[in-house]
């Protein structure tokens, strides 16, 4: 586990501003509708950090960060994709 979580800049530097909105809107709303408890951690040998949503020693969602990725990939339709997943689910 992490003693320090990510500052915002850190994660608008490792997701980009539009894709921290959409992390901070899932965020927002796991949070209204589950009482889980939050743990940060390095995200091992593929991923900058890992952040866990678990209640009872069980994990609802695990969100996952990588140093880049925004450049990789197409944050529009990564964003939009992302919207129709959360409707489904929340």
């Amino acid at each position: 586990m992490l003693e320090n979580k990510p500052s915002q800049s850190i994660m608008t530097e490792l997701l980009g501003q539009s894709l921290y909105e959409v992390w901070q809107a899932l965020c927002t709303a796991i949070n209204k509708k589950y009482d889980m408890e939050q743990l940060w951690n390095t995200g091992g040998k593929n991923w900058t950090y890992e952040y866990k949503y678990r209640r009872g020693g069980k994990t609802l969602c695990s969100l996952y960060e990588i140093i880049g990725y925004q450049k990789k990939t197409q944050p529009k339709i990564t964003i939009s994709v992302f919207a129709l997943f959360l409707k489904s689910i929340l």
